[in-house]
Order: structure tokens, then sequence, then C-alpha cells
């Protein structure tokens, strides 16, 4: 369908001190979401993203999953 796209990315980051995030630890992060154009001006995209690090970078949990969405409207 021209009016669907899915998009997914991947990233890592590595913090071995703890420096930059306060956390050490390998950082990895996995993001999946659709761009829907319903009208040639208008993009929504839902997304969901996937965060872990094992030494608990996240309010003492390893593991975080968030979602959104973003409006783009062009003009």
């Amino acid at each position: 369908c021209e009016k669907v796209a899915n998009n997914f990315r991947v990233e890592l980051f590595e913090d071995s001190n703890g420096f930059r995030t306060g956390t050490a630890g390998l950082y990895t992060a996995a993001t999946y979401g659709i761009t829907w154009t319903p009208m040639d001006w208008l993009l929504v995209r839902p997304y969901v993203r996937y965060d872990h690090n094992a030494n608990g970078a996240f309010a003492g949990n390893s593991d975080l999953w968030t979602s959104g969405l973003d409006l783009i409207v062009r003009w």
C-alpha cells in the first residue's frame, strides 16, 4: 500500500563507566513504527520502543517499554 510504510531501527550505546548515563553497561534499543499517510500533507506515526541495560538503568529495571504517536503536518 502506498499510504503505509514500516520503520524499524536498532541502536547500541556503550557506556562502560557510566560517565554519560549514570549507569554503566551496554544500552540497546529497538524501535518499530508505522507511517500512515492518509493525505499528502499529513503523516501519522505510531511506534513502540524497547530499551535494555543489564545493570538496571531504568529505575532499577533492566527493561523499558515505551510507545508514542507523532503527527506531522506539511505545509
